[in-house]
């Protein structure tokens, strides 16, 4: 009766509701951030610049508890807060950490995110601004 999804039914599922095949699942591993070194974004050119751009890589190290904006699959940025500790993985351009962020949408999500993705930024005046100049926050008014 249902024979589209007698073989494997979450891929086909996938492929012909969403027009394409699933995303690769993201491999994340334990890291000792006592001794992970990170490589060329460490260089303190990088550490103490800001990103120009919302979508810029930023090798910036958060804390467990801290509030941040993260870009959803849909290209939205929303409101979260980190949880936990970071695990390393591959990012867009080289090996890097991830960190896990709970944000609301329409309901509660938790999902992995890497600053040298551009994903990821931490919830402070300059990301603001590249949230304002972006489009995705209101101006606030100077009084």
């Amino acid at each position: 009766m249902y024979s589209q999804y007698s073989q494997s039914p979450a891929k086909p599922f996938y492929s012909s509701i969403m027009g394409r095949p699933p995303p690769p699942k993201l491999e994340l591993h334990s890291v000792d951030l006592a001794t992970w070194d990170d490589g060329d974004w460490g260089d303190s050119v990088f550490l103490e610049t800001q990103p120009d751009e919302l979508d810029e890589p930023w090798p910036y190290r958060f804390k467990g508890g801290e509030l941040v904006w993260v870009c959803a699959s849909n290209g939205q940025w929303c409101r979260g807060k980190v949880i936990g500790q970071p695990k390393k993985g591959k990012t867009r351009s080289d090996e890097g950490l991830f960190w896990c962020v709970e944000f609301h949408m329409v309901n509660r999500f938790r999902k992995w995110f890497a600053p040298l993705n551009g994903d990821i930024k931490p919830d402070i005046e300059h990301t603001h601004k590249l949230l304002e100049d972006a489009g995705w926050l209101e101006p606030e008014n100077e009084q």
